[in-house]
């Protein structure tokens, strides 16, 4: 295993341990600027940027953050996802790019 792996591993079990420690109060506030960040972002049409990794990784957040399949920013982006979908026949696979 690399050393930045197992850093990596460390210091996200460290971060874990530490999380029910710091206050609610700012974990709050530092999800409300990343979703206030994401949302700036969400062009309602090729995602963001039509970046796949940052769309993709724009749905499972607001998943993630309990957003109803219907709220506006959750339909813009899986729509964004959903536009590069290609169908041929029996075969469907994402195109990105």
């Amino acid at each position: 295993m690399s050393d930045t792996l197992e850093f990596t591993r460390e210091l996200i079990r460290l971060v874990r341990a530490a999380e029910p420690q710091l206050p609610k109060r700012s974990r709050q506030r530092a999800i409300d600027a990343a979703v206030a960040f994401i949302v700036e972002r969400l062009n309602g049409e090729d995602g963001l940027g039509a970046i796949f990794p940052a769309m993709a990784n724009t749905v499972m957040a607001l998943h993630a953050l309990g957003y109803a399949t219907d709220h506006p920013h959750y339909a813009i982006a899986r729509q964004a996802i959903e536009k590069l979908v290609t169908k041929r026949g029996e075969q469907t696979y994402c195109q990105p790019c």
